[in-house]
């Protein structure tokens, strides 16, 4: 199952993968009304959606319009300036599309990065498709549309996202438009002129990492390519193509995808040989040889000529990878948590005031 390498922040999956309610007490934005910058008095404040490491992410809805966004709350303390800077950076440069949660606005306060992101309240992809029932290749393909549809756009402004995940496939609402955005932008680079992307510190989780990205190696788009092979075939069989057991461990899985060990076994049998064919594409160890989100977009499964017949047991397999997942994140995300407390240096002791003492305490915020 998935591992993560580094505490990137999901703060809009934790709260709906997790069932993370939060605490309408956090102490981050407390502080921080004692700040100079005012610009978050413009929103009413709410709930908290998800958390991470060194953010949470709560409900903002703005005075002026009445319009909600998801706020990201992020700790200066405990986080890296360079980091948040750089996520902005490809926010901004990805813009706004309509399969992308995009960036409104951001802005600085005493303590606190404030990111002002596009709401989306449709939970994951994942959860809608488990609860509609068994569903068809067709179905597996308009998910796969547009998160192509997204990748193509991201690509085509020299932007690889490389956190491509389950948790990161979102939908707009609860209605039954069944609209995709990919969210989280923690991990994306900048490519250069060549496509590439030459510092290579392994981030994100292991089982969508491309095995060019494991042996952090210069990698670009096509890294996102690979991790899409590897949700789509986890949308056609319920298995993690690497781990279809769900018991190897980070190194076990790195091993096996650096090695290209993975099969179409029976949780496959019912899988066309067109949708066989897109995953070998997708799965192939050499990037140069993947296609691109453009090529991927013009193959005719995903132009309609998919199955409609429903693959049986599609849903419970699904819901099966999707409870594990879950379980395994929850542990993972209290262990890198606590790792990340253990060895954060001290922050320097602040000369004494006059004012009112301001709350303190450790913060979570929503990805």
């Amino acid at each position: 199952m998935a591992h993560c390498v580094t505490c990137c922040t999901n703060f809009f999956a934790t709260a709906w993968a997790d069932g993370y309610s939060g605490s309408d007490q956090e102490p981050l934005l407390q502080r921080d009304r004692h700040g100079t910058d005012e610009r978050i008095r413009e929103f009413a404040v709410g709930h908290v959606l998800g958390t991470g490491a060194f953010s949470t992410v709560r409900m903002g809805i703005q005075r002026s319009s009445g319009e909600r966004f998801a706020l990201k709350l992020v700790d200066k303390e405990r986080s890296d300036a360079d980091a948040v800077a750089l996520e902005v950076k490809m926010l901004r440069r990805v813009g706004m599309h309509r399969h992308v949660v995009g960036l409104v606005d951001h802005f600085e306060l005493a303590r606190t990065w404030v990111l002002v992101l596009e709401l989306v309240s449709g939970g994951e992809v994942f959860d809608r498709i488990c609860a509609q029932g068994p569903y068809s290749e067709l179905d597996a393909a308009q998910i796969l549309w547009q998160v192509a549809e997204a990748l193509e756009h991201m690509h085509s402004v020299g932007v690889a996202h490389r956190d491509v995940k389950p948790e990161n496939l979102l939908l707009v609402d609860g209605t039954d438009s069944n609209t995709v955005k990919l969210c989280d932008f923690g991990l994306s680079c900048e490519l250069d002129a060549s496509g590439k992307q030459e510092t290579a510190r392994l981030h994100g989780t292991v089982a969508y990492m491309a095995p060019e990205y494991l042996r952090e190696e210069a990698h670009g788009a096509a890294v996102d390519m690979w991790a899409l092979g590897v949700v789509l075939y986890i949308l056609l069989s319920g298995r993690h193509p690497f781990d279809p057991e769900g018991q190897a461990d980070d190194p076990e899985l790195a091993t096996r995808i650096k090695a290209g060990e993975w099969a179409f076994g029976k949780h496959t049998q019912d899988v066309s040989d067109s949708a066989r064919e897109i995953v070998r594409l997708l799965l192939e160890p050499s990037p140069p040889s993947r296609p691109t989100a453009s090529q991927l977009l013009a193959h005719p499964w995903l132009r309609g000529a998919a199955p409609t017949v429903v693959l049986p047991n599609s849903h419970t397999n699904l819901r099966a990878f999707n409870q594990a997942r879950r379980i395994l994140g929850r542990v993972r995300h209290r262990a890198v948590t606590s790792f990340v407390q253990m060895f954060m240096p001290l922050p320097p002791p602040r000369p004494p005031t006059l004012q009112r003492p301001m709350s303190r305490g450790g913060v979570k915020v929503a990805d």
